[in-house]
């Protein structure tokens, strides 16, 4: 198990939530993004609205940081979640794939464009991972 040290590094203070989102992370590399948010205490009722928490969480140097030496662990386990729910009939699962595979890609490549469609009563996700940015 990997511990956290929490003297400032950078210029962005923490709060105490994004604190604790770290440990969680540090503890567990392979849990969900959703779960890490459960469990550093934070709101979000949706598995949509706890994956956007993760991200927004993530798009900060100072977390990203102290995050860098579970960081192939976590894309990882970020990797086998897309796969697992890439083609799921249940809504929340599929978008939990979706979330993470733009992080993913945003991580390695930039920012991912995403087209959704819904076909009768299957939900039809199209990532581009070209990175280009044509709309």
């Amino acid at each position: 198990m990997k511990t956290a040290q929490f003297t400032n590094t950078g210029k962005t203070k923490l709060t105490g939530k994004q604190q604790s989102m770290i440990i969680e992370r540090l503890k567990d590399p392979t849990a969900p993004n959703s779960e890490i948010i459960k469990r550093a205490g934070y709101n979000a009722k949706s598995i949509t609205a706890q994956s956007q928490q993760y991200i927004q969480n993530m798009k900060i140097p100072e977390i990203q940081n102290r995050l860098e030496p579970v960081v192939d662990e976590i894309e990882e386990a970020l990797i086998t979640t897309v796969r697992r729910y890439k083609d799921s009939e249940k809504l929340p699962e599929v978008i939990e794939a979706m979330n993470n595979a733009r992080w993913i890609h945003d991580k390695v490549k930039g920012k991912a464009t995403q087209r959704i469609e819904q076909r009768s009563e299957r939900l039809i996700i199209s990532i581009d991972l070209t990175g280009s940015d044509s709309e």
